[in-house]
This record gives structure tokens, C-alpha cells and sequence, in this order.
């Protein structure tokens, strides 16, 4: 239930700001900003939920546990990189 609200949410925020905040328009710049908005949430949801994160174009997981800490960390701050970033421009 907490993962179905959180997504909800997500894409709310996403049309929300889209349309309001940085004001879209054209399928182009819809569709780029869905690519970039979606690449910082694969790392986003993981993180926030504990689950299991992975690397782009790697086989290297990353579990919850103490010494995967530092990279998940690092990946969930480049997902909110991106998904700030898409949200504002």
C-alpha cells in the first residue's frame, strides 16, 4: 500500500510540476523529461524502501546493509538530482 501511494505521488508531482512549475509543452520535451524523471526514481524508490539498488550497466547489487551504505547513498542523491532537475526546468 505505502508503494502504490508513494508512486501515486511520484506521478503526480511529475504532471503537477510539468504543467505549473515548468510549464512543458510539446510531446518532445514531455517524453525527455519522463527519460530523465524515470532514471532518478529507479534509484529514489529503492532507497526509500530499503530494497535492493543497482548500478546502471552492471550486475553489482546493492543491499541494505552497512557497507553498501555510502553507495546507495550516492545513487539516491543522483536520483534526486535528477528528478529535482526535471521537476524545475
Amino acid at each position: 500500500m505505502k508503494n502504490s501511494i508513494f508512486i501515486l505521488i511520484a506521478v503526480i508531482w511529475f504532471v503537477f510540476s510539468g504543467l505549473f512549475i515548468a510549464e512543458r509543452f510539446g510531446i518532445e520535451n514531455w517524453i525527455g523529461s519522463l527519460i530523465l524523471y524515470s532514471m532518478g526514481f529507479y534509484w529514489i524508490y529503492p532507497y526509500i524502501f530499503s530494497k535492493t539498488m543497482y548500478f546502471p550497466y552492471s550486475a553489482e547489487a546493492f543491499t541494505d546493509k552497512e557497507e553498501n551504505n555510502t553507495k546507495r547513498m550516492i545513487l539516491f542523491a543522483l536520483g534526486l538530482l535528477f528528478s529535482s532537475m526535471v521537476s524545475m526546468l
